[in-house]
């Protein structure tokens, strides 16, 4: 009962003090709204599995600052990766692509032919990379993402190739 008599008493008071009201009502808001937000990013990053197939037999390598590896580099890594089913990489870059009236520059990642097998996630609409296309001095080509594809394409389904060159 005493539990009852004090949220009256609290309650009565609450007009006497509106500013101390004011406080406590943000105060909790601020609180339960960081809480929810933080359960929600933990929730999603690491209990939810990821959005491909066999997520949990992954690892990932990452490098930091401005250290990372050429592509000879990371080809000189297969060998000592026996234990590993499969070996990819990718980079972020930056792209000029042509084709509208003035070229673009836009954000991208450069990847290994295999990234997309690895990951089992093939393009929406033409065809992912083949080992031919990794080969040095073959005609470089591109994937584009939905994004790209409708803003700066209109989701012309004609659009297959893409000359495309990595921008200074």
């Amino acid at each position: 009962m005493q539990v009852l008599e004090d949220a009256r008493f609290a309650v009565r008071s609450f007009p006497k003090s509106p500013g101390f009201t004011l406080a406590a009502v943000v105060t909790l808001a601020l609180g339960l709204g960081v809480n929810t937000v933080i359960y929600a990013v933990v929730n999603a990053v690491v209990f939810q599995p990821r959005p491909f197939p066999n997520a949990d037999r992954l690892v990932g390598a990452f490098t930091s600052g401005q250290v990372s590896l050429t592509m000879q580099e990371f080809g000189e890594l297969r060998p000592f990766a026996a234990e590993l089913t499969e070996l990819t990489a990718f980079t972020r870059r930056n792209y000029a692509i042509a084709g509208g009236e003035t070229p673009d520059e836009v954000s991208g990642i450069g990847v290994t032919t295999n990234h997309f097998d690895v990951f089992e996630t093939p393009p929406l609409l033409g065809r992912g990379f083949t080992d031919r296309d990794g080969v040095p001095g073959a005609e470089r080509v591109a994937l584009v993402s939905y994004g790209l594809w409708q803003s700066h394409f209109g989701g012309d389904a004609s659009v297959v190739m893409l000359r495309w060159w990595e921008s200074a």
